[in-house]
């Protein structure tokens, strides 16, 4: 009765935060083939430059992630559509791999531009600290 009520929706809880998880996780892991391709960066060192592209910009990153993912699961429904003719079966395919071109370029532009951008800040903000032996001559004295 009760015990099975409670368990299924524990269940069905327990369910949704893993999905969750796993989305946020494959989010952060979205950019990994655009670094390995454009940075020659082996995967270890990929996955941490596609989880700091995306930490820094999270809100365009996720708004990209969604509307390729979007646009692939929506389009195979509108070729379907036109490939009812035999002349519109090769329209579709080309369609189709024209655009995924482009979704995949987009987001090789993205991360491009914006794994620069990081790149430019993390070493804006190397620039702007102080070195530990900057005032190693004072050593023991007053900072200056």
């Amino acid at each position: 009765g009760v015990a099975a009520v409670f368990s299924a929706n524990l269940a069905s809880f327990f369910t949704g935060l893993a999905w969750l998880a796993v989305m946020w996780v494959a989010v952060y892991m979205f950019f990994v083939v655009q670094s390995v391709s454009l940075g020659q960066a082996g995967v270890f060192r990929s996955i941490w430059n596609s989880v700091n592209v995306v930490r820094w910009n999270l809100g365009s990153a996720l708004g990209l992630v969604v509307v390729i993912n979007l646009m692939q699961r929506g389009l195979p429904m509108i070729w379907d559509m036109f490939a009812t003719d035999a002349w519109a079966l090769p329209v579709s395919i080309v369609g189709n791999a024209y655009i995924g071109t482009g979704l995949m370029a987009a987001s090789m532009i993205f991360y491009g531009q914006r794994f620069a951008l990081w790149q430019a800040t993390v070493r804006g903000r190397a620039a702007q600290t102080p070195s530990l032996n900057a005032n190693s001559d004072n050593a023991g004295g007053s900072v200056q």
